[in-house]
């Protein structure tokens, strides 16, 4: 899904980068951009998740990807790209994060505003220029996301395992809500 949402979004802003009346067509890119790497980042951390359990999405009412919060990532990548040491990421890495991350972090924090200003702010103009931008933007991040695999894929999978983390302790404060049983969830 997410490497459809990639192109779709890029080919949204190269079939209209001259037209005025297209802005609908760059805020739909804008956003798309965003989604694509939204869920690429998703997939992965399910990955790297499963790949140290394979049975950790089993849930039928709780599927690990659907438990992913925008705000939580929004918030781990702008510590990220902030360089703030007081960042679980940052704790993760013993204060030295890899060169992939600052790039995805910087990105992340991009598109995500681009797609906050597409959706949401009308009175803030989306160019072609910002489209592109964030289309090129998430092909970036993918290739980091792939270059990182390469270069050292237990260090990428340390990283999304901790973002995993999070939506899996979502998931077992639903379940257990759903059970009644809101001091004990189930074990992980």
């Amino acid at each position: 899904m997410h490497d459809g949402l990639r192109l779709h979004a890029d080919e949204q802003w190269r079939r209209t980068p001259h037209a005025d009346m297209n802005e609908a067509v760059w805020r739909r890119s804008a956003s798309t951009s965003y989604y694509a790497l939204f869920h690429k980042i998703v997939h992965e951390s399910v990955a790297a998740a499963e790949e140290q359990d394979p049975s950790i999405d089993n849930s039928s009412d709780f599927k690990l990807h659907r438990q992913f919060d925008h705000p939580v990532l929004k918030t781990v990548f702008v510590m990220i790209a902030n360089f703030d040491v007081s960042s679980r990421s940052h704790r993760l890495f013993a204060g030295s994060i890899p060169p992939e991350l600052q790039s995805l972090a910087e990105s992340f924090v991009m598109v995500h505003g681009n797609r906050i200003d597409s959706d949401y702010d009308l009175s803030f103009e989306i160019t072609n220029d910002k489209a592109e931008k964030s289309a090129e933007s998430v092909e970036k991040s993918f290739k980091a996301l792939d270059d990182w695999a390469l270069r050292d894929r237990a260090e990428m999978g340390k990283f999304l395992r901790m973002l995993a983390d999070d939506a899996i302790s979502k998931r077992d404060r639903l379940v257990a809500k759903r059970n009644g049983n809101r001091r004990n969830p189930p074990p992980a």
